[in-house]
């Protein structure tokens, strides 16, 4: 090697063209779970998506959407027989982007993904049985 001549180091990252910052994300994530700060109606992840549709977070219209946790989400005592609990509701705040004709709105989920919900703020409608196959 040359006196003139510069050592230039490559990390294994730059050899491969990955980005700086590893990101980790974890699989089955659920789309109704977010980063709220503080006393904010929506989150982080709403307001970054919002701005990148052009609307504006503060004057943006909203609406309630209601969930029922899972046994996932709540802990329940290993042991604990008996009728299965009754699950509570959760509320969430979501901003509205759209309106479709067929009753649903699409609105933005707490984790920034764009979600299809009924007016009245439920994820689904109940199933009802197929009478032609009874």
């Amino acid at each position: 090697m040359r006196r003139n001549q510069e050592r230039v180091f490559v990390t294994r990252e730059q050899e491969l063209g990955l980005r700086k910052n590893r990101i980790i994300t974890p699989s089955n994530i659920d789309a109704w779970f977010g980063y709220w700060r503080g006393d904010d109606e929506l989150t982080q992840q709403q307001v970054r998506e919002l701005a990148e549709a052009g609307f504006d977070p503060a004057t943006v219209e909203t609406m309630d959407v209601f969930l029922r946790t899972t046994a996932k989400q709540l802990w329940v005592p290993s042991g604990a027989f008996g009728a299965p609990p009754n699950y509570p509701w959760r509320r969430i705040r979501c901003p509205i982007v759209g309106r479709r004709l067929d009753g649903r709105v699409k609105v933005i989920a707490p984790i920034g993904d764009r979600k299809l919900v009924w007016e009245d703020g439920s994820i689904n409608r109940p199933k009802t049985r197929n009478r032609r196959a009874l």
